[in-house]
């Protein structure tokens, strides 16, 4: 039989090494790049394609006019 002051020792020492490896791997998931799950293409049509002028955006953003 383990004495009282010696267990909650160890007790306290599993504690500790425990929150340690869960707060280790936790900040290794935080710190991990963020990825797409699948390959993705780059936009090439509409306002975000190489072709597009800043001037469609503004366009779409004004009131219409009746011209």
């Amino acid at each position: 039989m383990i004495p009282k002051d010696a267990q909650n020792w160890l007790n306290g020492i599993i504690a500790a090494r425990f929150t340690e490896d869960a707060k280790t791997v936790a900040e290794r998931q935080w710190q991990k790049p963020k990825l797409a799950p699948k390959p993705q293409q780059p936009c090439d049509v509409g306002l975000f394609s190489n072709e597009a002028n800043q001037l469609d955006l503004v366009e779409m953003l004004q009131e219409p006019t009746n011209d």
